[in-house]
């Protein structure tokens, strides 16, 4: 193989990275949603422990999360999910891709699958996916588990983290 080959390949390589980037940021842009005015990001900095990358669980965020689960919707959450398809993949014995296959994680240990590269931020973790941690996750995975690979800016609106919840509580 010629310099010039490796060169094509490594681009091509680079390129589909590139390609996966503009992707996610694109879905970020494109179902962008607006903040929760009663429950907002800045209401839940006591959710998240950066000192010990440890996971608390509050009483009141319980209930809270239990409260929206109850008006869920399946259906909207399996929508939102629409734009997490391009890392990952939610069907029963599906491939990982840039993030690990979510079929089955509701109640699954955190960093659990055995073939795939975890972030060390995740493997540290001991617990399992409940709708607290996942309710963290996915309002800001990067401030919950910092030095995570996911690149995922987060779901805002609580009740959409709802309903993403309650798909996921499905795939079972």
């Amino acid at each position: 193989m010629s310099s010039f080959e490796l060169n094509k390949v490594i681009g091509a390589i680079l390129g589909i990275f590139l390609i996966i980037l503009i992707i996610n940021n694109l879905g970020n842009i494109i179902f962008k949603q607006e903040d929760n005015k009663e429950h907002s990001a800045e209401n839940n900095e006591e959710l998240y422990n950066n000192t010990e990358n440890s996971i608390i669980k509050s009483d009141t965020n319980i209930l809270n999360i239990e409260e929206r689960l109850v008006s869920a919707n399946i259906k909207k959450g399996q929508a939102y999910t629409k734009k997490c398809s391009v890392c990952h993949s939610f069907k029963n014995d599906g491939k990982n891709k840039l993030g690990p296959n979510l079929y089955n994680i509701y109640g699954r240990k955190i960093a659990s699958i055995k073939n795939f590269a975890y972030s060390k931020a995740l493997k540290n973790l001991k617990s399992n996916w409940d709708i607290v941690n996942l309710d963290n996750f996915l309002l800001n995975p990067k401030k919950w588990a910092p030095g995570t690979k996911m690149v995922f800016i987060g779901i805002k609106n609580d009740q959409e983290r709802a309903q993403v919840i309650k798909y996921l509580q499905s795939l079972n």
